[in-house]
């Protein structure tokens, strides 16, 4: 190198000696070592989850980040490196001790909202958050009770996450009141109770129902925070077990095979052109309830418009599910699917 040039030199770390000699014009030759320390950095270089996606695209100036992940995913991994390889990360209340340079650590997740904290330390001791709130979503529910009479009152079956219809028998024949108690496994979802959106401070959920003495049903209806739902059914003062349909129709297209109660699966064809079918749906028992495609009729029939999934020119025919689920008054359910096939065209 001739006096004046400069060289680039790549570092291996964040400190470093790096030897070099002069020569003289005489031949002469004499060894320095000159010491390169990279500045302490408190940043984050990636931060990266094995489930979800994070809301913003990660800046290393960024530090707020949520992600959405299903019911089902009950922990995610967590990955960060740090721009300084020397600096110390960790996950609060989840880290075992500090990692350095780097971190993958295995979150939990509860159902709702889950904040985490990543702290990175940096060697001249300044600190830097990182928060992360994973949202497990959920459409189920955590509680749900029934009062009458300031007095609570047992529901059949015993209350369950994953069971959607229970029964109440309270003085058939009269007409009273009852309080509707129902809080969502995850915080950020809403319930509505007969149709009703009510929430008090500890996200309980609380209606004021009539019930006219004969058999009712009455939706407790969850919705999560991207549109997922799910419904649950409180029978009121039915014995009935008669879950059957007594008729099922389409405005367009035709069921194949013919209606029959005693068949629950169907399928019918319409063209290309359809973009929406209507359904009319009968129950055989007067007070039994109906629940179309997730959305609940309290009343023994039900007619409803049905938007159809719009498909590409190419890539066959589309093929939709509607469903058809009949709920006794005391509590018996049967379902009918009817699968529509919407042709296609050039």
């Amino acid at each position: 190198m001739r006096n004046g040039a400069g060289v680039w030199y790549t570092l291996r770390g964040p400190a470093e000696y790096v030897p070099f000699t002069v020569a003289a014009e005489n031949g002469n030759w004499k060894g320095y070592v000159l010491g390169i320390q990279t500045l302490a950095s408190a940043d984050l270089a990636s931060l990266q989850l094995s489930q979800g996606d994070l809301s913003r695209t990660f800046t290393e100036n960024r530090a707020d980040y949520t992600v959405s992940v299903a019911d089902n995913v009950a922990s995610i991994n967590l990955k960060a490196v740090a721009v300084d390889p020397l600096a110390k990360l960790c996950v609060t209340n989840v880290t075992k001790g500090e990692k350095q340079g780097e971190l993958s650590d295995q979150l939990n997740l509860r159902y709702g909202p889950n904040k985490f904290v990543l702290c990175v330390t940096a060697r001249d001791g300044a600190k830097k958050n990182y928060n992360v709130t994973v949202t497990r979503v959920c459409s189920k529910l955590e509680k749900l009770t029934v009062s009458y009479g300031n007095v609570t009152k047992s529901i059949t079956p015993s209350f369950d996450p994953d069971k959607h219809y229970y029964t109440l028998t309270l003085e058939p024949g009269k007409a009273i009141q009852v309080d509707i108690h129902a809080k969502p496994l995850d915080s950020t979802a809403t319930v509505k109770i007969n149709g009703d959106l009510t929430a008090n401070e500890a996200n309980w959920y609380m209606v004021k129902v009539n019930l006219p003495g004969t058999p009712k049903g009455v939706p407790v209806e969850v919705t999560t925070a991207d549109g997922a739902k799910s419904t649950y059914v409180l029978l009121f003062n039915g014995t009935s077990s008669d879950a059957s349909l007594k008729d099922l129709s389409l405005r367009s297209g035709d069921l194949s095979p013919s209606f029959n109660p005693a068949v629950t699966r169907y399928t019918a064809k319409v063209g290309l052109m359809e973009k929406e079918i209507k359904l009319a749906a009968t129950a055989n028992d007067p007070y039994a309830g109906l629940i179309v495609n997730g959305k609940f009729y309290s009343s023994s029939s039900a007619a409803t418009t049905i938007p159809l999934e719009v498909g590409l020119p190419g890539l066959g025919p589309q093929i939709q599910h509607l469903e058809v689920t009949v709920v006794a008054p005391n509590g018996s359910a049967r379902s009918y699917t009817v699968m529509i096939t919407r042709g296609i065209g050039r």
